[in-house]
């Protein structure tokens, strides 16, 4: 069976069932969203929301911030 492609929310592209963003949207975001994004803790769902409100808000990739 083939890996499930769902939409990605930071461009027209796809991404992997499971991951955030696509391939080229995630390498876009700066180190510090990613790190923040990769780390598994009580605030995870927290970052993951202001990711997702800031890529809906229109803020490219390389500019979002993750404060929590």
């Amino acid at each position: 069976m083939p890996p499930r492609r769902l939409a990605c929310p930071g461009c027209p592209g796809t991404r992997k069932f499971g991951h955030y963003l696509c391939p080229a949207c995630w390498t876009a975001l700066p180190r510090a969203a990613r790190h923040a994004l990769s780390r598994h803790d009580p605030h995870a769902h927290a970052r993951l929301r202001q990711l997702l409100d800031q890529l809906t808000a229109g803020i490219p990739p390389h500019r979002i911030e993750i404060s929590t």
